[in-house]
């Protein structure tokens, strides 16, 4: 089936009643009974977690777990990690980056999950859906982040190199590139393409020093020569953001009801980057640009990627204003089928093809 496009009357819809998510009504409230300052793991299955404070993010590798109440700060790669597990249930919760990593991601959940009233933000990626059947509805998303690139960052000349940026936030692995108003000590180049970057390495590594290797895992890189100008050093090339991130597996996901500040990429995204993924119901939510902050390209955007394979994708009945580009991204794809009811603040009337 292709491309389905329902508009109907060009007025305003009724105001519904209906209040959106935001921080007075969704994430956690009142006191935790206990609080970690490490990362946790929970490894036990069936188990329900409520009012609890997470300092440094947890883990989860049981299923059908439940976390209500909580709070999370994610000091690494994910608030709550929980990709490989089976009906994780994240409820009330409330979920802050701490802003110290290039890339991460609020709550990774496995299949069959169900996350509900939370209050995400500072996050690269808020929500990861997972495969099977889930639900993700009612969350209040805001205030991504990424490093502000490019910042300035100073070599020395020696063997090892050694780079210095205060509060760099990086870990081994994170990929790198840099620039320059003048010259770079011998043999850095200046990375303007994907191919051409470098990787932090562990040998070294403080909170505001650095070495790097030009392979992942490799030696770290020596320099020598002279050096001019003032260096910089990018670190978002992956820096796609993302409210809902749907990337692969899903057979029955929907995203209701969430309210969601876009930056950069798009505020839902549904993409067969790693497996195929059908029957995906987009249905009423509000998609805003970030105040005070560049906007995403797109609202939503649904394509068929590596595996050609996103199918019967219903976007319908949602709010929001127009991205850098437009306002719903299907361009170039029939995967997605049905879409009807959308409305434009920006241009006060329901969404035509191609906007």
């Amino acid at each position: 089936m292709g491309l389905v496009i329902r508009h109907h009357v060009l007025t305003a819809p009724a105001v519904p009643a209906f209040v959106w998510p935001d921080a007075t009504n969704t994430g956690a409230v009142g006191t935790p009974v206990a609080t970690y300052a490490t990362r946790q793991a929970i490894t036990a299955s069936n188990v329900t977690i409520t009012d609890v404070r997470y300092d440094d993010g947890v883990i989860i590798t049981g299923n059908n777990v439940t976390l209500r109440n909580c709070w999370v700060n994610n000091g690494g790669y994910f608030g709550i990690e929980a990709d490989t597990t089976l009906g994780l249930t994240v409820d009330r919760c409330t979920v802050v980056g701490t802003r110290n990593q290039w890339y991460n991601l609020g709550i990774g959940t496995g299949g069959n999950a169900i996350v509900t009233n939370c209050d995400v933000s500072n996050h690269q990626h808020a929500i990861a859906g997972g495969s099977g059947v889930s639900l993700v509805k009612y969350n209040y998303i805001h205030d991504a982040f990424l490093h502000p690139d490019p910042r300035p960052v100073t070599f020395s000349i020696g063997s090892p190199c050694t780079a210095t940026l205060v509060g760099h936030g990086y870990v081994a692995g994170d990929p790198i590139s840099f620039n320059t108003t003048g010259t770079l000590p011998s043999p850095l180049i200046v990375s303007d393409a994907i191919g051409d970057r470098y990787w932090v390495i562990a040998a070294g590594l403080t909170a505001d020093t650095f070495r790097f290797s030009a392979s992942g895992g490799g030696p770290a890189i020596n320099t020598s020569g002279t050096q001019s100008g003032v260096h910089s050093v990018y670190s978002n090339w992956d820096k796609h953001v993302g409210g809902v991130s749907i990337k692969g597996g899903q057979t029955d996901l929907l995203v209701e009801d969430n309210f969601i500040y876009g930056q950069d990429t798009t505020c839902i995204f549904c993409k067969d980057d790693f497996a195929p993924v059908t029957n995906v119901r987009i249905n009423h939510n509000k998609c805003m640009n970030q105040p005070g902050k560049a906007g995403p390209g797109y609202q939503i955007q649904v394509g068929a990627g590596t595996k050609v394979s996103v199918t019967n994708c219903r976007v319908t009945n949602n709010f929001m204003e127009k991205g850098g580009y437009g306002h719903v991204d299907c361009s170039g794809t029939t995967d997605i089928t049905f879409q009807e009811n959308n409305w434009s603040y920006t241009l006060n009337r329901y969404l035509l093809p191609g906007e």
